[in-house]
């Protein structure tokens, strides 16, 4: 049973032009089979950004590394505001720093987690589990003596473990 046209979607449009051409700056197939084969070949779109965006996201922050959620201890604390929130700290093991010095141990500052039977989402910044991996990219926080994730939620990206993080370094570029 064919899919009609429009079920594909302005996404699956340019999933479908992209992938119909053998390689870079060859012609697609013509006719029914070369469309047919283009329209099996499609997978999902890659989970990182482009090298340009992905520079960009992180050039202001202070350290940036590669590494593993390890440990997350959640606790009450006080913000700037007065206001009763619930902090996590969060651990990485680095496996390779990208900004700053390097180091083998990350720790930084999280709103948001569970303490008891509480828990405080927030709604712009991710919820990290022990094992996750990522890019984290931090910078100090206003009181000098933490570090917080750099532009809340965007100085964290999940990186899927098929990524390398020499990988990484060739797409961001040498550590800084």
């Amino acid at each position: 049973m064919r899919t009609p046209p429009s079920t594909f979607g302005i996404t699956g449009l340019f999933l479908l032009l992209a992938t119909s051409c053998d390689a870079p700056g060859e012609p697609p197939e013509s006719g029914p089979q070369g469309t047919a084969a283009a329209a099996t070949a499609i997978t999902p779109a890659p989970p990182l950004p482009g090298p340009s965006l992905l520079r960009a996201r992180f050039e202001s922050a202070s350290v940036a590394v590669v590494g593993r959620v390890t440990k997350v201890t959640s606790a009450f604390a006080l913000n700037e505001y007065g206001d009763r929130i619930i902090l996590s700290q969060i651990q990485v093991a680095v496996e390779r720093t990208l900004r700053g010095a390097p180091r083998q141990r990350l720790t930084f500052e999280l709103e948001g987690g569970r303490v008891g039977d509480v828990t405080l989402e927030v709604s712009d910044l991710p919820r990290l589990r022990v094992g996750e991996r990522g890019i984290f990219a931090v910078r100090r926080a206003s009181d000098d003596a933490s570090w917080v994730p750099w532009g809340r939620g965007r100085g964290i990206l999940p990186v899927p473990e098929a990524v390398s993080a020499a990988a990484l370094v060739e797409l961001l570029g040498r550590p800084q």
